[in-house]
């Protein structure tokens, strides 16, 4: 095995002194290694690390039954394996979903198939939205819209209101400045001999969070370290919105939702806001 000498200052200032919006150089939803963990822990219901809990989604699918009515049509941009998609045509509603993980896309499509349920499903990543159909509503759930940076929230807002219906909606959750306060923005380390999330061959992980209240928002970093030296980088921003940054991006109703969820952390506990707005 090859081994390279590693630039510990050059790591720490990788690392320890992010600035608003740095990107991580690695992605995790193309990697066909973690792309198959993904889909295990989405499908996992005693794990709300991707996907929450079957009790959270019920109660999701509820509040979007009362937001509009049964035979609807919906949009579901990063659907994953679908777990709202498959409820939602069952409870008859017109569904398409939207996704760039072929992994998580090939199950949805295969259970779709095995039910019989009527659900469009396409390959796209949603921050360049090409779709020939306006829709009731289009949902992004599980703080997603959040985990854009302010430059793509503003691209993705104009792309949806271009596919809403006259009235449409376009529903999205949040994590809280409330919530925020549950996180804990240390450091902290893992190791792996093999077969880990990340990847098959032992690793060092190397894990951070940070705040930037003049953002709003909040980074999870991980930095992954391999035996022979090698590096991967893992960035995931998140934000908390008020009713003034929402209108900016062009919604001037907005309706607002908190209470739905009592799960674990702050993705999936009462804190999590649900907005319903419109342009």
């Amino acid at each position: 095995m090859r081994h390279c000498k590693l630039d510990i200052e050059a790591l720490i200032q990788q690392t320890e002194h992010p600035k608003p919006y740095d990107r991580g150089k690695d992605s995790m939803w193309t990697d066909p290694y973690i792309s198959e963990k993904l889909l295990a822990i989405h499908l996992d219901p005693s794990v709300e690390a991707a996907s929450r809990s079957p009790k959270a989604i019920e109660a999701t699918l509820d509040y979007i039954q009362k937001l509009v009515p049964r035979g609807a049509s919906i949009l579901d941009l990063g659907c994953g394996p679908g777990l709202y998609t498959h409820q939602l045509a069952k409870r008859g509603y017109e569904v398409t979903g939207v996704d760039f993980s072929s992994v998580s896309l090939d199950y949805a499509r295969q259970r779709r198939d095995e039910e019989g349920l009527c659900i469009t499903y396409l390959k796209q990543d949603y921050r360049s939205l090409k779709l020939d159909q306006t829709y009731d509503l289009i949902m992004m759930i599980y703080c997603d819209f959040g985990a854009l940076v302010p430059e793509e929230q503003h691209h993705l807002a104009s792309l949806i209101k271009q596919h809403l219906k006259e009235g449409g909606l376009f529903l999205f959750d949040s994590i809280t400045e409330v919530g925020i306060k549950q996180m804990h923005f240390n450091a902290s380390y893992s190791f792996s001999k093999g077969e880990g999330f990340y990847s098959p061959e032992p690793y060092l992980c190397l894990d951070r969070n940070f705040h930037f209240p003049d953002q709003c928002a909040v980074l999870e970093q991980h930095f992954i370290i391999f035996e022979d030296g090698e590096t991967k980088l893992y960035r995931f921003w998140n934000h908390y919105f008020s009713n003034d940054q929402i209108k900016a991006l062009g919604f001037s109703r907005i309706s607002r939702q908190a209470g739905l969820l009592y799960g674990h952390g702050p993705y999936n506990n009462e804190e999590v806001v649900f907005y319903a707005v419109q342009p």
